[in-house]
């Protein structure tokens, strides 16, 4: 019997394996430490705990984080940004861009009240002067 698994899926459990590595990992170094604690004091305890941080794999993490954040983040931020500006400037230019043909279409009562007839003119599809 063979067992298919997507690529999608199995980057997923990677994923999640990798957090909850490094969650057990934090743990393990906290349940390490909390005997440093009582023996130190709390300023040195600190030290030691991320000292043995440093040394279970904190580091590692917390450097693919930083190249996840700085190659995957600011480019999708900087997508987003630009995205929102064309998206804001889209219904202005529409907009703009059905007037200015309703006035050309329309002739000079387009240009005096530009929007008295628009929404008989939409319906009719025809020019409308008969006001």
């Amino acid at each position: 019997m063979q067992i298919r698994v997507h690529k999608r899926t199995l980057c997923k459990a990677m994923g999640q394996l990798l957090q909850l590595t490094v969650v057990a990992m934090l743990f393990v170094s906290v349940l390490t430490i909390s005997c440093d604690t009582v023996r130190h004091g709390a300023s040195q305890a600190v030290n030691a705990c991320v000292e043995h941080s440093v040394d279970v794999g904190f580091a590692v993490a917390a450097d693919a984080f930083q190249h996840v954040t700085t190659f995957v983040a600011l480019p999708l931020i900087m997508l987003f940004v630009l995205a929102g500006i064309s998206v804001r400037m889209i219904p202005r230019r529409l907009a703009t861009a059905i007037i200015e043909r309703q006035r050309r279409l329309r002739g000079l009562w387009a240009r005096r009240m530009p929007f008295v007839s628009s929404k008989r003119f939409l319906l009719n599809f025809a020019p409308v002067r008969d006001f």
